[in-house]
């Protein structure tokens, strides 16, 4: 009778432990909705990926060591996608580092251009307006002063009549 009793008392904590997962999955699938900015957002991504990233390149190692030991085709496929997920999440974080260093390039090239031709056309106006300044006077010495003298020999090439 003590086997009967200890039996359904055993029953009756195996449901009870049954229903607390049960509970503990309703609790997890209805937590609230997390809302981030764009900043928050990509950085989620970045911590996420790597964390995968070092998760599943842990997951291949343990799993590798098992295939190992004993080997059956289904294992062996499984760590294969494993291997290959894992390369693609790590060829993704390099594209988004790769294009977080582009767009950083791309910025300090288009600013470098600005403040060149920013420069350039302050060069420009400087010599436009010495120009503007100059009087007329000034302008024909200055133009004297910086001619090439030619020596020619002028020759009258229309025939006399």
């Amino acid at each position: 009778m003590d086997d009967e009793t200890s039996s359904d008392d055993n029953i009756e904590d195996l449901l009870s432990q049954l229903q607390d997962v049960n509970t503990v999955a309703n609790q997890h699938a209805t937590e609230e909705k997390i809302t981030l900015s764009k900043e928050q957002i990509e950085q989620f991504v970045i911590d996420s990926a790597g964390t995968l990233i070092h998760k599943s390149l842990g997951a291949v190692d343990d799993i590798k060591q098992f295939v190992l030991s004993a080997p059956d085709p289904e294992q062996i496929d499984s760590l294969a996608a494993l291997i290959k997920s894992s390369a693609t999440a790590i060829d993704t974080l390099n594209k988004i580092v790769l294009q977080d260093k582009k767009s950083e390039t791309s910025k300090d090239l288009k600013e470098l251009d600005f403040k060149q031709k920013k420069e350039l056309q302050s060069a420009q106006d400087n010599q436009l307006s010495a120009a503007l300044v100059m009087s007329r006077e000034e302008m024909i010495k200055q133009l004297i002063d910086n001619a090439d003298i030619i020596d020619a020999d002028v020759t009258d090439t229309t025939p006399e009549k």
